[in-house]
């Protein structure tokens, strides 16, 4: 199995842990309450979307970390992605309990939240965090056939199977992007 469908299978064992959390954490909440809510759902529901919404985003971070190319922006719109998407969920459950008529007793719009936030994360960071050092490289031709090169195990053209090196190829990359009129295949051959 490759490292990507293992992380793929880890993600979603994450989603599936932070559902679970935030459904335990809601009973022992109403069961055995820690101190006295003003209502009894209200606070219960918040409590456990907000541990759930941790739970979530630190095992999303810990199981794509090292896939990731790490800037100082890229931490920056990480931070503001959380930040969105636990607006996100404030937003909608606001929004739907002041459509049910300020029934704030109604389960429903509080799952609905939760599951938001899980949403607004995951599709900001699919967005975020999509490239790591291998996605800079545009277009890595061979120097004589002009066959791209990007993704092979082995320093050899499988079209015309010339072998070179990785610093051979990344020299010949640079002497065709200097070179004011380089053909179309990216030959850095004889004129």
């Amino acid at each position: 199995m490759s490292t990507q469908l293992s992380r793929v299978f880890l993600a979603l064992a994450v989603v599936l842990t932070a559902w679970f959390v935030r459904d335990q954490a809601y009973i022992l909440l109403q069961e055995r309450p820690l101190w006295q809510y003003e209502d009894e759902t209200g606070t219960p529901f918040l409590l456990s979307n907000a541990l759930a919404a941790g739970v979530l985003m630190i095992g999303w971070w810990a199981v794509w970390r090292t896939s990731v190319h790490w800037t100082a922006a890229r931490v920056g719109l990480t931070i503001l992605a959380a930040a969105g998407a636990m607006a996100a969920a404030w937003l909608v459950v606001l929004g739907n309990d002041a459509l049910l008529g300020g029934d704030i007793h109604s389960v429903h719009p509080r799952d609905l939240g939760g599951d938001c936030a899980a949403a607004v994360w995951i599709g900001a960071t699919a967005y975020l965090w999509p490239g790591g050092p291998t996605r800079h490289i545009a277009r890595l031709p061979c120097p004589r056939c002009g066959y791209d090169l990007r993704g092979l195990h082995e320093a050899r053209c499988p079209e015309c199977g010339t072998q070179y090196t990785l610093d051979g190829l990344l020299a010949a990359q640079a002497a065709v992007e200097l070179r004011p009129h380089g053909d179309a295949k990216g030959h850095v051959g004889e004129d």
